[in-house]
């Protein structure tokens, strides 16, 4: 009899473990996957052990596997083994969703921005355009912060700034939410909002089957699926405030602009990388940048570089941007030399950071970045787990920056969070900030 039962119970568990896309995996399956996972992290990782011990892992294992003993879909248990990736702390170890069970090809019509006063739609469809700007207080009965909380568990970044607009970003992923157990199926989710009145609202909205790219988990008022939607730009057309101006479909890797009137060249750098299909190289940008400063060196006191959208990309191409900031000593002062930097700032520009504050007497002003100066890198696809079929990227080296003691986070000098008010009004806080500073 009792062995009826548990033979009923495990079939029970692989019926239940069908993924939305039709696939099944059984419990042995899931954990060979896991097996992988740590085998190829002891295997390849440069500091597996840097935030948790050999005996805590095992335990993080331990937990997980009881953990895919009790799933009942397939979207959770593969998310219990990226919850389990996440224990690593390393934004450059991932499992990539290109197997069996990707998380984010059914999206919501929505975009969500986390304020200094709580989460608001920062994008919506259009036939939803009364709900641009309103807070959110729970999704499905589940308070925001909690939701948010449980899919930074899954996450795997160097610190929980940098996990936390990635968490922010999966929320308009209607498998990841139906994974964690927030919603009961991908088809729609209900959520509580404040309306006009004050008073609370709920509002629903149907998911969208989506093969577009990836949200760039930076660009909170980029539009989640193709559409028509309602973002800062369509509301604040012109008045659009510099840091987001190309941040959507006219995404730029990097420009500047000359601030006359407040004597400043503002510099937005959002990926060390040239950018595809652009006539112009970033070593061409870069001469043209710094011939732009020169002849224009007598209504220039300040240059503001803004890396608050820059989360990665070949740090060797900054090092001829980093070398003609050296050269000029006007830009050496703490005054005139202003970086913006933010929870999305990460790897690449770190690297830029790390040199400024070696090199320069640099300001940072913004909010704590997503790592430290030390951290690892060079991502490298280890193979792929043996069932789901995602591929393991595992980093390669450690960027060593030991002389800034902590190793959780790089904090700003001045630090500026942006609050719902300044955002949906246009108002860049940071720059203003950055501009008055000794006028």
């Amino acid at each position: 009899m009792l062995l009826s039962k548990k033979f009923l119970s495990i079939y029970f568990f692989i019926t239940l473990l069908s993924c939305v896309n039709g696939q099944e995996l059984t419990i042995s399956q899931w954990k060979e996957d896991l097996n992988y996972i740590e085998h190829q992290l002891k295997e390849n990782h440069p500091n597996l052990y840097y935030k948790y011990s050999e005996d805590e892992f095992l335990a993080f294992k331990s937990k997980a596997i009881v953990e895919i003993e009790n799933s009942k879909n397939n979207l959770k248990a593969y998310l219990i083994l990226k919850k389990y990736l996440a224990n690593v702390y390393d934004g450059h170890t991932q499992l990539i969703d290109n197997g069996l069970f990707q998380t984010e090809d059914i999206r919501f019509p929505f975009r969500i921005g986390k304020f200094s006063d709580g989460y608001f739609f920062t994008v919506v469809s259009i036939d939803k355009k009364e709900l641009f700007g309103k807070q959110i207080v729970s999704i499905e009965g589940k308070k925001i912060d909690d939701v948010v909380k449980s899919i930074m568990a899954t996450i795997n970044m160097d610190n929980n700034f940098g996990k936390t607009p990635l968490a922010v970003t999966n929320l308009s992923y209607a498998k990841v939410l139906f994974g964690l157990g927030i919603i009961k199926n991908t088809s729609s989710v209900s959520i509580e909002v404040l309306n006009d009145q004050g008073k609370l609202e709920i509002v629903k909205f149907n998911s969208i089957p989506n093969n577009t790219n990836t949200l760039r988990y930076a660009r909170m008022n980029m539009k989640p699926t193709k559409g028509k939607f309602i973002n800062i730009e369509t509301e604040l057309s012109m008045k659009t405030p510099l840091h987001l101006r190309y941040q959507d479909v006219n995404y730029k890797f990097h420009w500047f602009e000359h601030l006359e009137d407040k004597r400043t060249l503002y510099f937005q750098y959002n990926q060390v990388a040239n950018q595809p299909n652009h006539d112009e190289t970033w070593n061409e940008f870069n001469d043209r940048l710094w011939n732009y400063i020169d002849n224009n060196e007598s209504t220039i006191d300040k240059l503001v570089i803004d890396l608050r959208y820059n989360d990665g990309g070949n740090g060797l191409m900054m090092y001829s941007f980093i070398n003609e900031i050296i050269r000029r000593p006007k830009f050496s002062d703490g005054n005139n030399l202003l970086v913006l930097i933010g929870d999305i700032t990460y790897s690449a520009p770190v690297i830029l950071i790390s040199e400024l504050s070696l090199h320069t007497n640099a300001r940072f002003i913004g909010f704590p970045i997503a790592s430290s100066l030390t951290f690892f890198s060079n991502r490298r696809t280890v193979g792929q787990l043996p069932n789901s079929k995602a591929s393991l990227g595992i980093a390669s080296i450690t960027i060593s920056n030991e002389w800034y003691r902590n190793r959780e986070v790089f904090l700003p000098d001045i630090e500026v969070e942006l609050s719902s008010k300044d955002y949906f009004s246009g108002k860049d806080v940071a720059l203003k900030k950055a501009v008055e500073i000794n006028n």
